[in-house]
């Protein structure tokens, strides 16, 4: 559907929800608090998303006031002393809100290369927790799609086992381990 203002497209999602009952919607570019909740409105009816939304990585939007909700949101806890002791940490911690609108993420580094978070969640919880993410690396070198699971380096080397495993993709078929389906690498 055609969004002739932009500061009207969270309308234009819900009255395309009420009258036309897709299965999926396609949203270019969730930009505004509004259009965020809308967003999760329309998630929770049990119809598909797809969407955009602006940074520069996952952080970004992790740290975004108007767009934080999207991936749970989040909200600084107090611990108790023993809790804050077990944990290692300070008494007052960042932690994820609740349930992300989206299973997955995929940052766009450029024209020939995705950083692909097949758990969004995860991503986010590591995010909070000053972890190292693991994400899925998607290049297209000359035609032939090549995955690299791989995590970034935000803590020190002593604190990150780092995990790598290469896949290449030629002609729909995953060499030599078959274990990740070409629809869950990428989307391509």
């Amino acid at each position: 559907m055609q969004v002739p203002d932009s500061d009207m497209q969270h309308n234009v999602l819900i009255e395309a929800v009420e009258n036309h009952m897709p299965q999926v919607i396609v949203i270019d570019e969730i930009g505004t608090k509004l259009e965020a909740t809308t967003a999760i409105t329309i998630a929770q009816r049990g119809i598909q998303l797809v969407a955009t939304a602006h940074g520069i990585t996952i952080d970004n939007l992790v740290m975004n006031p108007s767009l934080e909700m999207l991936v749970g949101g989040i909200q600084s806890v107090t611990l108790g002393d023993d809790e804050a002791n077990r944990r290692g940490v300070q008494k007052s911690v960042l932690e994820r809100k609740g349930p992300s609108t989206f299973d997955c993420a995929v940052e766009i580094i450029s024209r020939v290369e995705l950083r692909v978070h097949t758990s969004l969640e995860a991503t986010v919880e590591a995010i909070v927790y000053g972890r190292s993410p693991k994400y899925q690396i998607c290049k297209l070198n000359e035609g032939v799609l090549d995955a690299t699971l791989q995590s970034d380096q935000i803590v020190p080397d002593s604190f990150v086992k780092k995990s790598v495993t290469t896949i290449e993709m030629k002609n729909d078929h995953l060499t030599p381990d078959k274990h990740i389906s070409k629809d869950r690498l990428c989307g391509f």
